[in-house]
């Protein structure tokens, strides 16, 4: 079951509408909420959608909403049917011109809807990429900016020809991103309700139809790591799950006549799909014997596209060290090796994280 509450103000305008999923962050939502009501403009909408959170969240965001009633705040509360119905829900009751998906335990810089809001008046485009700061929480030294590196695309041939460079720039992020409201409808783009990739599977469909996208070189967003937050947990379909993501982007690929152009940008998504079942089968909680395990992988690489793909050559320029060790033990057959690498790497990082905690508590 699905309510709304819904506050409507007469005479604001509506520019941007920002949509927020929300499922048990009662930690980091304060500040996510904050950050956009501290927006230097007020030309937006806040829709809230929580998932059927089992913390506080839920209550967080009434709260808000009735704390600040002079702002366009809007709560849906639903059964938990994951973030990318949530994000449904949003873009169903969204007004804006364009549409900004926001992360519940992340925050945005003040400017992002002035800076971005004159930019899209000045030169309107279906899509308008920004720049953004990958935060590690307690680590400030570990920050990273990351910025578009090219030019505003005006047609869809420049899209297709700089898609290289969009691709390295975080293309299946959402928070990157704003959507012209109007653009997404016409093409009828919807998230799935899958728990892994919906957001690049948005993407692609959105990347299928652009024909101009803006770019902004300013951060405006902070995306927030914590270490050891990271779900690790084993999901019995997570490869069929990455692979559709790969075998969407060759399909989207191959029918602009690019597939030789682009084959590196469709290599890696193969493997990012190996790569991530490897991960998925050394999780703690993977029910499979080790055997199994194995067979598993050797049925993955075995699959056509991966092998056609992901081979020799491609490993041969992986210049990363554990991922080119990897690579070589799944193509030549030691899957067990594989699987005793990864492990290994994720009982270091496992590791790394409990002592982050450790002194940061003993700091405290």
């Amino acid at each position: 079951m699905i309510y709304v509450k819904i506050d409507k103000m007469g005479g604001k305008i509506v520019f941007i509408s920002i949509i927020m999923p929300v499922y048990n962050v009662e930690e980091h939502l304060h500040r996510a909420l904050r950050s956009v009501l501290a927006q230097s403009s007020q030309a937006w909408e806040l829709i809230l959608v929580d998932d059927g959170s089992t913390d506080q969240s839920g209550r967080i965001c009434d709260q808000f909403q009735a704390q600040y009633p002079d702002q366009m705040i809007h709560v849906i509360h639903q059964e938990n049917l994951g973030s990318g119905m949530a994000r449904n829900a949003g873009l169903a009751q969204a007004q804006g011109e364009y549409i900004y998906f926001a992360d519940p335990d992340d925050y945005l810089e003040p400017t992002l809807i002035e800076d971005n809001r004159a930019q899209l008046l000045a030169e309107p485009t279906d899509l308008l990429v920004f720049g953004y700061e990958v935060a590690i929480a307690g680590s400030p030294h570990l920050n990273e900016v990351r910025l578009p590196a090219f030019p505003t695309l005006t047609t869809t041939e420049m899209v297709r020809d700089h898609f290289g460079n969009y691709y390295y720039n975080s293309p299946y992020a959402l928070w990157n991103k704003l959507y012209k409201r109007e653009f997404l409808a016409e093409i009828g783009a919807q998230f799935t309700d899958q728990v892994v990739g919906q957001d690049a599977l948005f993407n692609l469909d959105v990347l299928a139809e652009v024909s101009s996208i803006g770019v902004n070189r300013q951060v405006y967003y902070h995306y927030v790591k914590h270490p050891g937050s990271a779900i690790r947990r084993f999901r019995a379909k997570r490869f069929e799950l990455e692979s559709q993501i790969a075998q969407k982007l060759d399909c989207l690929i191959d029918s602009w006549g690019m597939s030789d152009r682009f084959r590196p940008l469709i290599q890696e998504a193969y493997w990012q799909a190996v790569y991530l079942e490897v991960v998925n089968l050394s999780h703690s909680d993977c029910p499979l014997s080790v055997c199994e395990q194995a067979q598993r992988l050797q049925a993955v690489v075995a699959q056509e596209q991966v092998s056609r793909y992901v081979d020799r050559s491609f490993a041969a320029q992986e210049t990363n060290v554990f991922r080119r060790q990897l690579m070589r033990a799944l193509l030549a057959g030691h899957y067990r090796w594989a699987l005793r690498l990864m492990k290994g790497r994720l009982a270091v990082e496992r590791g790394s994280a409990a002592i982050f905690y450790t002194v940061r508590q003993w700091l405290s």
